[in-house]
């Protein structure tokens, strides 16, 4: 099924594209909320592992032929100030890691037991190399690793003690990712590389958006080092709540329109979720999470784009914070219905979509899309793709005009009616 995966930024929302008066807005039992899950995640330990390759220094080179001298990108001083600095204070060009996880919990999560480690792993070369030759070089990566933290315990740092793990390539190599980030519960190991993967260390993967396979979800930590966990993500490491839920407990009746209310996820770290097992699931997503961003105007760490401030939908399918069946569905960024295209439709083709609509104005202008505390959503899972009653109260196809108000139904009426007279 095709489904509306936006690659471009939603215009902005003013109430007088469309009238909502005719949606029958029912405020109805919702499901049970569920819990957050049984750890919270308070600290993370850190180190930083600067590399540096310097063959100069070896008499005759590295069996007797020529390398390049590749000096560490970064002194320790600087390097442990991009991971542990500024923790908790004022706003920065470039915030910390520290600082992030602090801020993106609401002071819940603290960098902890933190370390930076300068290696020379020009000893580690164990085959010839041509000179500057990347490919050969970076190919010893993994290797360079292994030796790293051999080299590192000498110096009384256990990479063991610590959950995540920066290595940092010396200056003037330029290597393609080498899966050094690919790790985490689910790979057998806690490294990782990067200022943006500190989820993986708990358990998370793959922030996509919409149907692109990569990890570029610009809402989320994982795929923007600047911004705060999507909502899925932030509700595994149990820093963002549920404000509302609703599942086939919810008395949630098809062609029914339900109004919810969504707070600010970047001030308050709150959230909703729809399960969508009434019907089964459409394709491969049965669980939306819905959040709304403000973003840096209240919570200066979470740093979302314009373009993507507001309401964001984002599937996952786990339900538990570290099986690992869960914790390797990707979470995906499916649409940002804040603007004049305030409809979201989960698959147009399909009676069983559900259908979200932003009910209330939401910015002020095309730049300032997401400046309302809040934001009203009206929530309603279709039963056909045209209305099928004209009397029954309904919103069959969930397009916001029920019975008679919709021209589908009008047109059914008029037909019958030419028929019987």
């Amino acid at each position: 099924m095709a489904r509306n995966a936006r690659k471009t930024p939603p215009p902005f929302y003013s109430p007088d594209q469309y009238s909502s008066d005719v949606l029958q807005v029912t405020y109805i039992q919702v499901g049970n909320v569920p819990a957050p899950p049984p750890t919270k995640y308070d600290s993370m330990s850190i180190i930083g592992i600067a590399l540096k390759w310097d063959p100069s220094i070896y008499s005759g080179g590295v069996k007797g032929e020529t390398y390049p001298t590749y000096p560490p990108a970064a002194a320790s001083d600087a390097l442990g100030n991009m991971l542990f600095g500024n923790p908790s204070g004022t706003p920065t060009a470039s915030p910390s890691v520290a600082n992030l996880i602090t801020g993106c919990s609401y002071g819940v999560a603290k960098v902890t037991n933190t370390a930076v480690v300068e290696v020379d792993v020009t000893p580690n070369v164990t085959e010839s190399l041509t000179t500057n030759n990347m490919t050969s070089i970076c190919k010893l990566l993994p290797k360079w690793r292994d030796f790293a933290a051999r080299q590192a315990a000498i110096q009384g740092f256990n990479l063991a003690s610590f959950r995540h793990r920066v290595y940092v390539l010396p200056a003037g190599m330029d290597c393609v990712w080498q899966g050094l980030s690919s790790t985490g519960p689910g790979y057998g190991s806690y490294d990782s590389s990067g200022t943006g993967t500190t989820g993986y260390g708990w358990t998370m993967i793959h922030p996509t958006w919409g149907l692109d396979p990569y990890i570029r979800d610009p809402t989320c930590m994982m795929g923007n080092k600047h911004v705060c966990f999507n909502p899925a993500h932030g509700w595994q490491a149990n820093w963002v709540k549920f404000d509302w839920a609703l599942d086939s407990t919810s008395k949630f009746t098809a062609g029914q329109w339900v109004s919810v209310t969504l707070k600010d996820q970047s001030a308050t770290g709150t959230a909703g979720r729809i399960d969508t097992n009434w019907t089964g699931s459409i394709g491969w997503a049965n669980r939306y999470w819905i959040s709304y961003r403000r973003g840096p105007q209240v919570q200066w760490q979470d740093h979302v784009a314009p373009d993507f401030q507001g309401v964001n939908i984002v599937a996952w399918n786990g339900d538990t914070q570290t099986r690992s069946s869960a914790s390797l569905f990707k979470t995906s960024l499916y649409a940002t219905p804040t603007g004049g295209d305030s409809v979201w439709v989960e698959a147009d083709s399909d009676a069983r979509s559900l259908v979200l609509r932003v009910l209330s104005p939401t910015g002020i202008s095309a730049a300032s899309r997401a400046t309302a505390e809040t934001a009203e959503l009206g929530v309603c899972r279709r039963s056909a793709l045209t209305e099928a009653s004209c009397f029954d109260g309904l919103d069959e196809d969930c397009d916001g005009l029920i019975d008679l108000d919709d021209p589908d139904s009008r047109e059914q009426w008029r037909v019958q009616a030419v028929a019987e007279a």
